[in-house]
């Protein structure tokens, strides 16, 4: 009976030994099968990976803000203190502080504004140099910066040597063609005709004189005051082309009685305006009008051997020609679309305005069953 039972013992214990050599062996080719492609750890190992990349640019972010604060210092002390120009102008690209009637000294909101605005531009220089960011919007306000961007790629070589490492490839280079043929609504349909009856031998006057098609005049005057000669705008543009300061004093062809609006380059809320229809002449319609039509003329000029002069034309309305040069060499190219520009162009704002204003060309030849 002894030697029976070590027989089956024996038996027992290999046949437990041969079935759980059986299953480990099972167990490894399973295992091996279902990570054959992927090594164990690997998903450990991206966050890491995610997180570092996240620390990379928080780090080049923080470190460019500070740069880009010495850099902002410099420009306004070597601007004078304006980031636009003074109503007293420049001097062989100098803004001066005094001219023949008026003194220009740089007030504590000018000083705040040109601040902010080195500074995010200054910001911007140094975030595009980190690599392509996309849809990228940072203000600076109560002393923060604030930011937003969708998809980016660091990209070797950047200032402060980062790797490469690819975290987003799916941002377009270019922006979306956008439709501007949408059909108005009717309220948009009736500001665009009463500006058109309130105004329209004036403006047809302007267009014949200067060349610029009566739909585009009236889409800026569209958009700057919808039709209203006594707009006053937060940074002192007045009358119905939203004239500043300083540009129409660039123009005493049309201008000539002028007077700041506010003590400061932006007026501050609820400050009652020195400037009146009395002693401004950007109140007059026909003195504004044709001092638009002139000035888009002599961006058209400009931009004459561009496919895209047109919108060049709308932009550099709103920021001045030498921005959209900047942008325009921005994109390498000989001829670039706006599409390629508007990719490039900061701020963001102006390619909202070019975008607003030929949606508003094209709305008031829709309503009128004009063609230019």
């Amino acid at each position: 009976m002894r030697t029976r039972n070590k027989k089956a013992q024996g038996i027992y214990v290999g046949l437990l030994v041969g079935f759980y050599i059986v299953i480990m062996v099972s167990l490894y080719f399973t295992l091996q099968e279902k990570y054959s492609a992927k090594t164990l750890g690997e998903k450990p190992l991206s966050l890491i990976k995610s997180y570092q990349a996240g620390e990379q640019v928080n780090v080049y972010i923080e470190e460019s803000a500070r740069l880009a604060s010495k850099d902002t210092i410099l420009q306004i002390g070597s601007s004078g203190g304006f980031y636009d120009s003074p109503d007293c102008g420049d001097y062989y690209g100098f803004n001066m502080w005094h001219d023949e009637a008026d003194s220009c000294y740089p007030k504590g909101n000018d000083i705040s504004y040109s601040y902010s605005s080195f500074f995010i531009d200054d910001l911007q220089e140094y975030l595009d140099s980190f690599g392509n960011f996309s849809d990228f919007y940072v203000s600076l306000a109560d002393n923060r910066i604030s930011g937003m961007f969708v998809g980016y790629e660091l990209s070797k070589g950047a200032k402060f040597g980062a790797p490469e490492v690819a975290v987003s490839t799916a941002t377009p280079t270019v922006n979306p063609t956008v439709d501007y043929k949408i059909p108005p609504n009717d309220a948009t349909k009736q500001a665009l005709q009463k500006i058109s009856a309130d105004y329209g031998a004036i403006i047809r006057q302007a267009s014949q004189q200067y060349g610029v098609s009566e739909s585009l005049i009236i889409a800026h005057i569209m958009l700057e005051s919808a039709g209203n000669t006594l707009a006053v705008g937060q940074t002192s543009d007045v009358g119905i082309s939203q004239f500043s300061y300083p540009t129409a004093k660039s123009m005493p062809e049309y201008f000539t009685k002028l007077t700041r609006c506010c003590e400061q380059t932006r007026c501050v809320a609820g400050e009652i305006k020195k400037c009146t229809p009395a002693n401004d002449d950007r109140f007059d319609a026909a003195k504004s009008i044709f001092a638009e039509a002139n000035l888009i003329s002599l961006n058209l000029k400009i931009f004459a051997k561009y496919s895209s002069k047109e919108e060049f034309t709308i932009a550099a309305y709103n920021s001045g020609p030498t921005n959209v040069k900047k942008a325009i060499a921005a994109t390498g190219k000989s001829d670039p679309s706006w599409q390629e520009v508007s990719a490039v162009f900061t701020p963001a704002s102006v390619v909202n305005y070019v975008e607003k204003v030929t949606r508003y060309k094209y709305a008031y030849q829709s309503a009128v069953g004009a063609s230019s």
